[in-house]
């Protein structure tokens, strides 16, 4: 796409008699980061990891219904999905990279959790943090469970962002809180 403007050329502007022409071909990335806290039983926290995560074409095309009116219903987060199949299996430290086709998790959910949402720099920003935790008791499998990606999820099941992360071993002396910020 071009706009023409009478604008001062500025980089990588073109000027063709006095007109500013500016390519706008490049999709503008969302972006957003992902903060993982260990809270244990005493009060002590941790932080897991803090990451940029990957905001996927799904969340370009939901954005697109939710400014239309289409379908808003099913297209807002309401859910984070945690799975086992975000890390290299071989080198249990190092994730597998999500793509922006990713429609679900790698491999197998360990759990589903609602979420809550805020909106960290004021109503009038453009930042929406979502968070939810996998509590003491929750996400322990039979006594230890891997958990090493989630997704932001619709109530359509599309999904928003997808986060892998090298093995993390959930086990009932912790609980996990996730806080999932988006940057529009």
């Amino acid at each position: 796409m071009k706009i023409i403007t009478d604008n001062v050329p500025r980089s990588k502007s073109q000027c063709r008699g006095g007109i500013s022409v500016r390519e706008f071909d490049q999709v503008s990335p969302l972006r957003g980061s992902v903060i993982a806290r260990a809270i244990y039983k005493d009060g002590r926290e941790e932080i897991l990891f803090e990451d940029h995560n990957l905001v996927v074409n799904s969340a370009r095309s939901n954005m697109k219904d939710i400014v239309a009116g289409e379908n808003t219903a099913t297209k807002i987060v309401t859910k984070m999905k945690f799975g086992d199949g975000g890390h290299n299996p071989l080198i249990p430290t190092e994730a597998i990279p999500p793509t922006v086709s990713d429609e679900d998790i790698f491999g197998a959910e360990v759990i589903t959790k609602n979420v809550t949402h805020t909106f960290p720099d004021g109503p009038t920003g453009t930042k929406v943090m979502f968070s939810a935790t996998i509590e003491t008791g929750e996400g322990n499998g039979t006594g230890s469970q891997a958990i090493t990606e989630a997704v932001l999820q619709c109530p359509d099941d599309t999904i928003y962002s997808h986060k892998t992360w090298g093995l993390i071993t959930k086990t009932n002396a912790f609980a996990i809180q996730f806080d999932w910020t988006l940057i529009f």
